[in-house]
């Protein structure tokens, strides 16, 4: 991880972005995007498409918080 070009706060958010392309072309109409994708998107980016929700952190939120050092920057 401490490798990933450019450090561990673009590796997360990278892997928070491949997700949801991974999960954007699900199109089963009982179990794919349409139907879940509101949830997944809050789960993973913390934002509500439609805002009903406040913001939160989600996993890319939360996932940042824990690789910093207490002072708010990435560690390396």
């Amino acid at each position: 991880m401490r490798e990933y070009p450019s450090g561990i706060s673009t590796l997360i958010r990278d892997y928070c972005d491949a997700r949801m392309r991974f999960l954007r072309p699900l199109t089963d109409g009982k179990t794919g995007f349409p139907v879940n994708g509101r949830g997944w998107t809050i789960r993973v980016t913390g934002k509500d498409t439609k805002e009903h929700w406040k913001d939160q952190p989600g996993v890319l939120g939360n996932a940042l918080r824990l690789a910093t050092d207490g002072s708010g920057v990435c560690m390396r």
